[in-house]
């Protein structure tokens, strides 16, 4: 009995590793992706081109220091770059939904805009803003506004961040919400936006990695920026995780834990496999349960997920989870 059940096991592990591996795949469908690991290369991706805000990207500084390969480095002022369609027209235009991710690090010092998207290239105007924006210093802050003066402002979303390190920024935008991730972990939401996707994006729109127009001169970015995709849809929780392990984020297979089993007569199996199920249920529940009460993932000012589960398959019981070494 027992090599029977070690064979079992044996087979399920390998399944669910390769049901692991395959789902930990960067999903293909972007419309933008920027690897910038060389000038030629890194800076098409998709349907999109990044050009440098000189005219010439030959100015564009690929850095060594970098999550893979190479990463953009920005050193505050001298460049931004201008995300396209490879003609040269608005990326976003009349885009419902929205995903975009990329690997930063910056020294914590602010303002550091990592990407700035909005209707025109007009400065913005305190109370009447009217654009997306991914601020980092001391912490990521998402901001989503389309205002009127006087109008009541959108909160914006925000999480700490320690400097000087390399992290995973997702962000997902609906219509009637928006998402922020860190390293693949569930950080904070918002789900009563009322700012419509396409009016912010404009029809002659701008989309700028590196420099929010705040002021005539424009507020730039300091440090690097690495591996930044965009997809014309929101992701899922399940989705980001996915990505995050699909670019060497530490994630774990909960299969491979707890899975001695002792060795019992037939009739003393069928009664534990009954009330596994039955506690398979409860936990269902809780776990549920869990994740809707106790969102505070991130060190998040919302609330958020102390963990991502990703049920990979309810045959071999399969999952991702994201590893916390705090």
């Amino acid at each position: 009995m027992k090599k029977v059940l070690a064979l079992v096991m044996a087979v399920a592990t390998f399944f669910a590793l390769a049901i692991t591996t395959t789902a930990a795949e960067i999903p293909s469908d972007y419309i933008a992706y920027f690897s910038f690991d060389d000038v030629d290369n890194g800076l098409k991706g998709g349907i999109a081109v990044a050009n440098s805000s000189t005219g010439n990207n030959a100015d564009v500084v690929l850095d060594s220091e970098a999550h893979s390969g190479k990463a953009l480095y920005m050193t505050g002022g001298t460049y931004f770059l201008n995300v396209t369609k490879e003609d040269g027209t608005p990326l976003l235009t009349d885009q419902t939904e929205l995903t975009i991710s990329f690997w930063s690090n910056t020294n914590g010092v602010g303002p550091n805009w990592t990407f700035y998207i909005a209707p025109n290239s007009d400065p913005q105007t305190y109370l009447s803003e009217k654009y997306l924006g991914c601020l980092e210093n001391t912490s990521i802050t998402i901001e989503r506004y389309y205002l009127d003066s006087a109008a009541s402002r959108t909160p914006s979303l925000s999480t700490p961040i320690d400097g000087n390190t390399w992290k995973m920024v997702t962000v997902t935008f609906t219509e009637t919400s928006f998402t922020l991730y860190v390293d693949g972990e569930w950080c904070a939401d918002y789900q009563l936006s009322t700012e419509s996707l396409p009016q912010i994006f404009g029809e002659n729109g701008v989309f700028q990695i590196g420099k929010a127009n705040w002021t005539d001169a424009g507020e730039f970015f300091e440090g690097y920026i690495d591996e930044f995709y965009v997809y014309d849809y929101a992701m899922t929780d399940e989705q980001v995780l996915a990505l995050y392990a699909a670019q060497g984020g530490e994630v774990e297979d909960t299969t491979a834990e707890d899975t001695t089993a002792e060795d019992t007569d037939a009739e003393d199996t069928t009664a534990d496999t009954t009330k596994n199920e039955d506690t398979s249920s409860d936990a269902t529940t809780t776990d549920a349960d869990t994740k809707a009460e106790e969102k505070k993932g991130c060190g998040s000012v919302m609330t958020g997920a102390a963990a991502v589960i990703v049920a990979l398959t309810t045959t071999f019981g399969v999952a991702l989870v994201k590893k916390h070494d705090k």
